[in-house]
């Protein structure tokens, strides 16, 4: 006894606009999918401060962050590092923030 499901594969939905030929071809799950807007990884945001020692402005991506917090209060990421210009720190010296996209 067969229910008629043996030979059904299961679909992905797309949800939004699509062009008008593509809505008429649904993507099976297996299929490679287009990127519409490709995203910021993790490790390539970009994070800027002040050092509190010497001034100096620097701007550096997340994998460069040491000691990564998050203050729920404030809503916000915060990292302390070592200045790369008077060496002071971490703390007390460079204080980074995530910059919001």
């Amino acid at each position: 006894m067969t229910n008629g499901l043996e030979n059904h594969r299961p679909e992905i939905w797309v949800v939004g606009s699509i062009p008008a030929p593509a809505a008429s071809k649904l993507l099976q799950i297996g299929d490679i999918m287009k990127i519409i807007k490709r995203g910021t990884l993790p490790s390539e945001r970009l994070w800027r401060g002040t050092c509190r020692s010497c001034g100096s402005v620097v701007e550096g991506t997340e994998d460069e962050m040491h000691d990564i917090q998050h203050d729920s209060r404030e809503g916000y990421s915060f990292s302390w590092n070592e200045c790369p210009v008077c060496k002071k720190g971490p703390y007390g010296g460079l204080l980074m923030y995530l910059q919001k996209e």
